[in-house]
């Protein structure tokens, strides 16, 4: 996933650190061409400026640190992860408690895994570079697979009038919204900070009808109306990098946050990582309060 794109950290501002990562965008991005369907819906000069979320450490569990994490997804308790790299990828049943596989399904060797959505009774998961979605039942027995056109990053579900359909970023500014049975796209949704592109989105999350996106090679989080696609908050996940502690003699090199699920029924949002031997539980919640003057 090597692109010509901007290094957020050179790009921090030191005026204001918190605030950092939204004002060197709107600096140094150029613009992009944009869709007709875009410049109706959305190019939102109003928009609010996105404010930092506050979150909340609830607990900590074990995370599998062989784990090459892509993408995760909770449901009524049971936690199903798809892994990545060339002849390790595949998809897994994982037991929150302890982190234990419960099942897993292998994907072909010349296959590196991405994105986890499940849509109905189905889990989906994207390859990168290999234009192939595969589906599977609960259960993870295989049910076949479907093309899609470019790389597939990130995946999660949202809800619309025309019924649920699936998101998928590859790691420039659009969100594709793609047809839940054919993958057929239906539009795209440029994601924007104050009405410049943000790019690098990866992993994928609904949360209550936002759609959160980790920032490749960052601990933060954007916050994304996708009825418009403009950044409304972030999440700064850094503190939880801090508490991670690796088995000797693990201590890989690439360990992107990479892996974030929503749990419905408790409220709480599951944030992992590439290679993490941990994973957290955190609470969510609004726009922290500004720091009084100085």
């Amino acid at each position: 996933m090597l692109f010509a794109l901007l290094d957020f950290r050179r790009l921090r501002i030191k005026v204001n650190q918190r605030h950092a990562m939204f004002r060197a965008l709107q600096v140094a991005m150029l613009s992009v061409a944009c869709t007709s369907w875009t410049s109706a819906h959305a190019q939102n000069p109003a928009a609010p400026e996105p404010c930092e979320r506050q979150w909340q450490l609830l607990a900590t569990h074990t995370h599998d640190p062989q784990h090459f994490t892509q993408g995760l997804v909770i449901f009524e308790g049971r936690m199903f992860e798809s892994v990545g790299q060339y002849g390790r990828s595949g998809v897994h049943e994982v037991n929150l408690a302890d982190g234990r596989v419960l099942r897993s399904q292998a994907l072909p060797a010349n296959v590196f895994g991405e994105g986890l959505a499940k849509i109905g009774d189905r889990l989906v998961q994207l390859s990168w570079r290999e234009n192939t979605a595969y589906f599977y039942d609960l259960s993870l027995q295989p049910k076949g697979t479907l093309p899609y056109p470019g790389e597939g990053w990130g995946l999660t579900t949202l809800a619309t009038p025309a019924g649920e359909r699936l998101i998928l970023s590859d790691g420039s500014p659009w969100l594709r919204v793609l047809h839940p049975t054919t993958l057929a796209e239906e539009r795209r949704v440029r994601v924007q900070v104050r009405g410049q592109p943000l790019k690098l989105l990866n992993e994928l999350e609904n949360v209550r009808g936002e759609v959160l996106a980790n920032i490749w090679h960052s601990d933060e989080v954007a916050v994304i109306d996708p009825s418009s696609g403009a950044v409304t908050g972030w999440f700064d996940f850094h503190a939880l990098r801090q508490r991670l502690t690796w088995p000797p003699p693990l201590h890989p090199t690439e360990t992107d946050l990479n892996g974030l699920a929503w749990d419905e029924r408790r409220s709480r949002l599951l944030v992992t990582g590439k290679y993490w031997p941990q994973l957290f539980e955190v609470q969510i919640g609004g726009c922290v309060a500004p720091s009084a003057p100085q």
